[in-house]
């Protein structure tokens, strides 16, 4: 009697040429060309892009290079985003093992009674008897049109999806803790302004009191100087609640329960603006975003299906192998006399389904279109995204010099009034103005300085691969 792995490797030979010769039925899938099918009107060619992989590191402060090394480290969002990649990677790799024949082995031993009417008995004649089984079956359905193939291609595409998901989760919330880490900067400067512009109403209020006492006021220039401190006053609370609401969206973003008070709080001179931020961005540049990257996979993936659909409405080969022994006592498997085997194959294709498969291939035709159309709008928002982020900088960068040039004139304005009190030209009212007009400055400049690093990180992420 030929041996079972000899007719298992039969198998195999006969059934491999099956598989060889199959094809993958469905639409391919052509990876898309910003450069070619989304050209850039305002920059045409695309130039080596030297963008650093660390990119935050180039507002130059370590505090926030601390920030989020730990929040990488600690996010939940981002640990759970990677889980979903690992899951997705494995279930594509479960679906790899339907190339490859499956292969089961069993021991089988009874003890049982055999009925003499509607039963036969052992050779030995008895009705109660030990039977001892071992067996090897193996099972192996060819891939003759690519429906396999297909499978696997849309789950990994479905994987390569799912990591595209990972990096933008990555990278927003990078951008998220620089642009938390610059607001906290921003606001506690806004502080600093408002408390040095509460201390010059003080003092002015403090005069006009004096004046009033002299008789060279009245009341209600006493009333109209309090009115000014308050008015001063009650921009504090509002800033003290912003920046403590900040502090705890920073934290959440590092994955730490509350904010713990900042020892060495950060500060807007401590930041650096980026060097060699671009101007314009050619198209050719956005293929690495990862929500286009996302959005290609995912169309990827609904292309696969269709090919999954289409196979499902043609033949269908299984082949089967099967053999062992069985024997009265366990001892005696194997030997002489003992063995069983079986060959199979099935061929099975479907006649009437009442339209189902043909209705579920057009469902898949309809979703490939869907994916496809969710790319073009993809790509069409990325592209404003980036605009959006262009538009900002330029705008805010002239307003950022703007209110730099006025707290420079505030501050010579001041400088002068100052020289002039110190000669006894003007009275110390005047030259409290001058210095208030200086805070309000510094204020403003303050806001400025962080609406234009927030800018630098918002066209940062706009272009930064995945």
């Amino acid at each position: 009697m030929m041996p079972l792995h000899s007719y298992v490797r039969r198998m195999a030979i006969l059934a491999w040429p099956l598989l060889a010769a199959g094809c993958a039925v469905g639409p391919d899938f052509r990876h898309p060309d910003l450069a070619r099918d989304y050209p850039s009107p305002d920059a045409p060619a695309a130039p080596v892009r030297d963008l650093r992989a660390d990119w935050w590191s180039g507002f130059g402060n370590a505090q926030l290079d601390a920030r989020v090394a730990r929040a990488l480290r600690n996010n939940p969002d981002v640990q759970a985003a990677q889980a979903a990649l690992m899951a997705a990677r494995e279930t594509a790799e479960a679906q790899r093992g339907s190339f490859f024949p499956a292969v089961s082995a069993e021991v089988n031993p009874t003890r049982q009674k055999t009925s003499g009417a509607l039963s036969s008995v052992p050779a030995d004649g008895s009705y109660v008897y030990s039977l001892h089984t071992a067996s090897l079956t193996m099972a192996y359905t060819p891939d003759l049109f690519g429906g396999n193939r297909r499978s696997v291609e849309a789950l990994v595409s479905q994987a390569d999806a799912q990591e595209a998901q990972w990096q933008a989760t990555r990278l927003t919330l990078i951008a998220n803790v620089a642009v938390g880490f610059i607001q906290e900067a921003g606001l506690a400067a806004q502080l600093h302004a408002v408390d040095a512009a509460v201390q010059t109403q003080q003092h002015s209020l403090e005069i006009v009191q004096k004046r009033l006492a002299l008789g060279d006021a009245s009341r209600g220039d006493v009333l109209l100087q309090t009115a000014v401190l308050a008015a001063v006053q009650a921009q504090r609370p509002a800033l003290e609640k912003q920046l403590a609401q900040q502090r705890d969206r920073n934290a959440v973003l590092e994955g730490l329960g509350a904010a713990a008070p900042a020892a060495d709080p950060a500060t807007l001179a401590s930041i650096q603006m980026p060097a060699d931020l671009p101007a314009s961005v050619p198209s050719a540049w956005l293929e690495d975003r990862p929500d286009i990257r996302m959005a290609e996979a995912q169309w990827h993936a609904a292309r696969a299906q269709v090919g999954v659909a289409t196979a499902m409405r043609l033949p269908s080969l299984t082949l089967t192998a099967g053999g062992g022994s069985s024997a009265a006592s366990f001892g005696r498997l194997f030997g002489p006399g003992t063995a069983f085997w079986n060959l199979a194959g099935d061929l099975a294709a479907p006649i009437f389904d009442g339209g189902a498969l043909r209705h579920k291939q057009r469902a898949a035709e309809a979703t490939d279109r869907q994916a496809a159309a969710t790319y073009r709008s993809t790509v069409i928002n990325a592209f404003a995204n980036v605009a959006d982020a262009l538009h900002a900088r330029e705008a805010d960068e002239r307003g950022y010099q703007l209110a730099l040039t006025a707290r420079d004139a505030a501050a010579q304005s001041y400088q002068v009034a100052q020289a002039q009190s110190a000669a006894g030209d003007i009275s110390t009212l005047t030259l409290l103005a001058a210095e208030q007009t200086l805070r309000n400055a510094e204020v403003a400049l303050a806001s400025a300085q962080t609406q234009r690093l927030e800018d630098a990180v918002a066209l940062l992420q706009a272009i930064t691969p995945g």
